[in-house]
């Protein structure tokens, strides 16, 4: 399942992991709307442009789109096949967007397609997730290898080099959610371990 707000926070857009189904819902009243396009294959990971105007859709075989919404169509593939159901997610200009499977993560210019910068990642530190800081500047990865391994990791890297800057570690199984207050501080991370932990940043 994946689900986004719109950043104008009125409507959310679901899918349910199991078909190519988006649904569109007001917030307010719950009411179901029409749904802004049909991706054509089971969504996974779902993320709004900060102008609300573009959507990155991921998808379980590999897939990641950007989508014009206002026109309804795709506006890059980017050629974005490569295996597991990846993670996506806008930097706050819009200009970029960064993705994550368990193999490999990648920095994409969202006008061209042109990949700006990658990291293909060893055993143990799989990328499972992944989220800008709201600065751009650096980027969020859940890493890992799974249950009863000290190894689960939460690294804050530099967006385009991807140096690591910080390792939080507490998680005992795979992290698979994460989430970045508009603020900047906190992190939350949601793990297969049964618990979401709130990590404050300096």
């Amino acid at each position: 399942m994946a689900m986004a707000i719109t950043p104008d926070g009125k409507k959310v857009l679901s899918s349910d992991g199991r078909s190519d189904r988006l649904l569109l819902h007001d917030l307010a009243t719950a009411r179901l709307l029409k749904s802004p396009l049909n991706p054509g294959f089971r969504v996974t990971a779902l993320a709004f442009s900060p102008d609300g105007g573009r959507l990155l859709v991921g998808g379980s075989n590999g897939a990641v789109d950007l989508w014009d919404i206002g026109r309804r169509r795709r506006a890059l593939t980017a050629g974005l096949r490569w295996g597991g159901s990846p993670s996506v997610d806008f930097d706050p200009s819009g200009r970029t967007f960064m993705w994550c499977t368990p193999n490999n993560v990648g920095l994409v210019d969202a006008t061209t397609g042109r990949q700006l910068g990658a990291w293909r990642p060893e055993w143990p530190d799989n990328p499972h997730a992944v989220r800008f800081t709201r600065d751009g500047r650096h980027v969020v990865v859940a890493t890992g290898a799974g249950r009863g391994r000290s190894d689960n990791a939460i690294h804050l890297r530099d967006a385009r080099t991807f140096r690591v800057k910080r390792v939080l570690l507490g998680h005992t199984d795979l992290i698979n959610c994460l989430a970045v207050s508009r603020h900047g501080s906190p992190i939350i991370s949601g793990s297969d371990d049964g618990t979401v932990r709130v990590w404050k940043l300096p």
